[in-house]
């Protein structure tokens, strides 16, 4: 979903990788019916088992939990300050506007714009815990009903959206499609 998002800006690679799943695995049907919802081809996704070579390439890693987050950042500890759970970045992320996003996205290129930005979202990761933890996780609706898939939809769709835009102002502060 992050990826439809940021089609166009081929400044980042977004992978999707998971701790249960078995690599090549198709999306469970009630998640390929939202996703067609949400506007996103399922047929495209398949599978891929996290490890630790993906964590230790990635310069953002989004969990969809706690639980995933700290299960990541054993695999590589230095990506600790890298690592957020899905709405733990979006929160984060949604304290700091666009105009304090474009603030710090001043340097000449695209990674060091990120770097910027991720260094302004891990200062805010220091101080902002939420009221409640639960509210970082997204809810995992594997084998469950229909209800929970849309649920943890409803949890995903939203927080995609504040990553794209803080992702989005860090390629290009100035709007367009080069900066």
């Amino acid at each position: 979903m992050i990826s439809s998002r940021l089609s166009g800006l081929d400044s980042f690679v977004v992978t999707s990788a998971g701790t249960v799943a078995r690599d090549g695995d198709p999306m469970p049907d009630p998640a390929q019916e939202l996703a067609i919802e949400y506007g996103v081809d399922p047929t495209t996704h398949r599978a891929t088992y996290l490890t630790e070579s993906i964590v230790s390439d990635s310069d953002l890693i989004l969990a969809m939990s706690r639980s995933h987050r700290s299960q990541i950042v054993r695999y590589d500890p230095r990506k600790i300050s890298r690592t957020f759970t899905l709405r733990e970045f979006a929160r984060l992320s949604g304290r700091v506007g666009d105009e304090e996003v474009r603030a710090v996205a001043t340097a000449p290129d695209v990674r060091g714009r990120f770097e910027a930005v991720m260094a302004r979202l891990v200062a805010e990761k220091a101080g902002a815990m939420p009221a409640i933890p639960d509210e970082d996780d997204v809810v995992d609706p594997y084998r469950k009903d229909r209800a929970t898939y849309v649920r943890s939809g409803l949890e995903i769709a939203p927080a995609v959206e504040e990553v794209a835009r803080v992702l989005r102002l860090a390629a290009y502060p100035l709007g367009g499609e080069s900066a």
